[in-house]
């Protein structure tokens, strides 16, 4: 199983009107990045996408983030 590095960045897929986060996978340049579904990494690493989130530039992003994550846990 791939192991997350970090969180490089997200954005807002207005079909599905939910998060994908850019993963930067551990033993893999940077790159080759992938982005995933805000839902499928809550489930598969929550404390990162936690630490990602409140690192949001701006209250709204982390607003709009956190309620995405919410969402994600109900989901699960």
């Amino acid at each position: 199983m791939l192991k997350v590095k970090s969180i490089a960045g997200h954005k807002l897929v207005p079909d599905v009107k939910d998060f994908m986060l850019e993963v930067l996978w551990e033993g893999f340049e940077d790159i080759e990045s992938s982005w995933e579904p805000l839902q499928k990494l809550m489930h598969e690493c929550p404390a990162v996408v936690k630490n990602y989130v409140e690192g949001a530039k701006t209250a709204s992003e982390g607003d709009a983030l956190r309620k995405a994550m919410k969402r994600a846990r109900a989901k699960n």
